[in-house]
């Protein structure tokens, strides 16, 4: 299930410092990791963390590599769970599977998306990914992505409460 991120209270705020949390990916992308459940790749997912998962606390140096990103998330997302950036190497495909079984909402902010085939698929909807634009969707239902072009693809995750969908 994919949702108009509009009706999000902080869509804008984000869209509107895209580039600048973009910067602090920059900053901190050589120490990316891979995604720790490996069954559900090959290669190639890479990921920072800023705060935990599913708890959402701030992780060690966060604050000090991230500034901007960690106060617009602590400012506008309160009860968020996990943030971070995650990278999609070329040829990476994410196999389908089910996510957190919380009442977290997932947001995707794209940062660098590159043309071609690189798309998410949350139940029988497909969608691509667009530099500065915000995806939203439950990943508690099956989900899969892929980045079949030969640029990196980065987005900035963010699990939030599904009631701030509904304010």
């Amino acid at each position: 299930m994919i949702f108009d991120s509009s009706s999000l209270p902080f869509s804008n705020i984000f869209i509107d410092h895209w580039q600048l949390i973009y910067e602090e990916y920059q900053s901190v992308q050589k120490r990316v990791f891979d995604w720790p459940d490996g069954r559900l790749y090959e290669h190639g997912w890479k990921v920072f963390g800023l705060f935990d998962f599913p708890d959402g606390q701030l992780l060690d140096n966060a604050e000090k590599d991230c500034p901007i990103t960690v106060d617009l998330v602590n400012r506008y997302i309160p009860g968020h769970g996990a943030v971070g950036f995650s990278l999609l190497q070329p040829g990476t495909i994410i196999q389908p599977h089910i996510g957190y079984k919380e009442s977290f909402l997932r947001l995707h902010l794209g940062l660098s998306i590159p043309k071609g085939d690189c798309g998410l698929k949350v139940g029988t909807h497909t969608t691509n990914w667009k530099d500065g634009e915000i995806i939203v969707f439950d990943d508690r239902y099956t989900h899969s992505a892929w980045n079949k072009t030969d640029a990196d693809r980065v987005v900035l995750l963010i699990d939030f409460p599904e009631t701030m969908r509904e304010q």
